[in-house]
């Protein structure tokens, strides 16, 4: 309020509130005093009064006394009305006198109208906010619509560019390029233009390209979109192979592997292999290993196979992750062959997927982990591998790394039984009793 204060209800300069209210306290100090001398006294005095009374010879000396005793009382009635009128504020009316009554209105006043200033500040700041927070949005979505013109313009763009680059693609291939021709006939198949697609392949590979070769000879061997010709296949995969194809080497030793014509699947597998191929690599370490067709030359098979896990092959990460941890061809060494088999899980091997999950679930080589065991046992389902169903059964069931659900479990269990799993038939009778 700045230099006013209030004072028994009504506002007043702070120095005149402060002098006031020293001379109550004074005054009530004042009154106490009285009050503790009347109080001392208050017995004595009149009795006093009434025996000089008493004793008074003459008329005159006995009036003076009565005049003394109702003085007496009088000053103590007096007094105590005082204190009674200055503790009430009796004296203080002048306190509302037109001046001070004016400044405490022009108080109220001021008051008041800083109140409403203060509300229209605030309904201000609110308007104010509301209007940040819809601008943000308006700004918001004018961000979207930008973003979303942007990105068809790039489409458009794209749309563009790609047209243009297929009418470029067509013109190289009519005149006669012949990775233009692959390149346009792999477009086709794409598009699932299959009979513009088998033209232009058959012409780039009748033309002597290795890629379309190869890629035709796929399509006739498997026959999915076109009718089934394994001669004509081989013919198209071995001209891409004797032109140093290493997939095409690959596919055709495999193809002669499948044939059991294992003399001339080891000679192209062979090439494909010094090739670095690492699925050529595997299988003809698994051809030595075994003597498949061969003389036996077990360490020749085991130098092949590690040369193709180094290639991170998931099929050889698992079999010699096996070796290692079996101490088959290898000495014995869990840590080892768990690695292995851990990196051809994450690979995405489901073989490998369930020997891991079964090594996590047991936890007696590494600790145990229900939660990495059920996720090992959840992608080794696709692979349709019996035991997975039935470790999926056994966690589901006892609520191993997942929250217990018997429905499932049972499910999981069944498929287990049928898949020839013997262990599930106990726990799915387990399992369906406590249900």
């Amino acid at each position: 309020m700045g230099g006013w204060k209030q004072y028994k209800g009504t506002w007043l300069p702070e120095k005149e509130a402060n002098e006031r209210e020293m001379g109550d306290r004074f005054w009530g100090c004042l009154f106490q005093i009285l009050f503790m001398i009347i109080a001392a006294t208050a017995w004595h005095i009149p009795k006093f009064l009434y025996n000089a009374y008493k004793n008074a010879n003459s008329p005159t000396s006995r009036k003076i006394l009565l005049s003394v005793f109702i003085l007496y009382f009088v000053i103590i009635i007096s007094l105590i009305v005082t204190w009674l009128l200055v503790s009430n504020g009796t004296f203080d009316k002048h306190v509302d006198s037109p001046k001070q009554s004016i400044q405490a209105e022009k108080i109220k006043e001021d008051n008041a109208k800083e109140k409403e200033e203060l509300g229209k500040f605030e309904a201000k700041k609110k308007a104010e906010e509301e209007g940040s927070i819809k601008e943000a949005v308006e700004e918001s979505e004018r961000l979207k619509q930008a973003a979303v013109r942007k990105e068809e313009a790039i489409n458009v763009e794209k749309e563009k560019k790609g047209q243009e680059s297929l009418r470029l693609l067509k013109e190289s291939a009519q005149s006669g390029d012949l990775k233009s021709q692959f390149k346009l006939a792999q477009y086709y198949l794409s598009k699932e233009e299959t009979g513009k697609g088998v033209d232009l392949l058959t012409k780039a590979a009748d033309a002597g390209n290795q890629e379309a070769q190869l890629l035709l000879g796929s399509l006739y061997y498997d026959g999915k979109i076109m009718n089934q010709d394994k001669d004509r296949a081989k013919d198209y995969i071995l001209k891409s192979a004797e032109s140093g194809n290493p997939e095409a080497q690959y596919y055709i030793g495999s193809i002669y592997h499948v044939d059991k014509d294992y003399e001339k699947a080891i000679k192209w597998l062979s090439l494909a292999s010094n090739n670095n191929h690492s699925e050529a690599q595997f299988l003809l370490s698994g051809i030595y290993y075994y003597g498949t067709g061969t003389e036996k030359d077990i360490q020749k098979g085991i130098d092949l196979l590690k040369k193709s896990a180094n290639a991170e092959n998931p099929k050889a990460l698992y079999y010699l992750g096996n070796m290692y941890f079996n101490g088959t061809g290898q000495e014995k060494n869990l840590t080892t062959g768990y690695n292995l088999l851990k990196k051809a899980s994450e690979k995405g091997d489901a073989r490998a997927c369930l020997k891991v999950g079964i090594i996590n679930y047991e936890g007696k080589i590494v600790g145990r982990n229900y939660k990495a065991a059920y996720e090992c046992f959840s992608k080794a389902e696709k692979g349709n591998l019996p035991l997975a169903y039935y470790y999926l059964g056994l966690c589901l069931s006892n609520g191993n790394g997942i929250p217990v659900d018997k429905s499932k479990a049972i499910e999981y269990f069944k498929i287990a039984e049928e898949k020839g799993v013997e262990e599930a038939k106990m726990e799915l009778d387990k399992a369906m009793n406590v249900k």
